[in-house]
């Protein structure tokens, strides 16, 4: 695809999707596009922030809620709030590891958890299993020693 801003040809991925487009793709690549949003911002920052507030207190509460958590599930884990939910309902809203209802979960219910090697996604937890797999470093040896510890002392 050619970037009618720079005129280079590019690959589909250095565009941002668009369904409005009849390719599904914005016509300035994603390079240009962030270079002008910052000459936007810079040229006036006082005029943007006005701008994103005004629009942030259009949005009800349950929009911001999700706007907030879509930003920070794509910038964590490339999820989005609705990606979450499937999974949330293909695990019948439980716990994968201990089953515990997601009411039940902690105040932040069910967690994404992911390998903090790969960043892969892995399955969505209740608080107390996640922090345990933390806590533990997900080494195995340890959670064997644990098991042994437990049956040894409460057998």
């Amino acid at each position: 695809m050619i970037c009618t801003n720079c005129q280079q040809d590019k690959e589909h991925t250095e565009f941002h999707k668009d369904s409005k487009k009849l390719n599904g793709f914005t016509s300035w690549c994603k390079e240009c596009r962030n270079n002008a949003r910052k000459t936007r911002y810079w040229s006036n920052p006082e005029k943007q922030r006005e701008r994103v507030k005004k629009y942030r207190d259009s949005l009800t509460k349950e929009q911001r809620y999700k706007a907030n958590r879509n930003t920070k599930l794509k910038q964590a884990y490339g999820l989005t709030h609705e990606q979450v939910e499937e999974m949330k309902r293909l695990q019948d809203y439980k716990c994968y590891v201990c089953s515990k209802e997601e009411s039940e979960a902690g105040s932040k219910g069910l967690v994404v958890d992911h390998n903090h090697t790969t960043g892969q996604v892995r399955k969505l937890l209740c608080g107390p299993c996640n922090t345990a797999l933390g806590l533990l470093n997900e080494d195995i040896g340890i959670f064997t020693s644990l098991i042994e510890y437990v049956k040894e002392h409460n057998g």
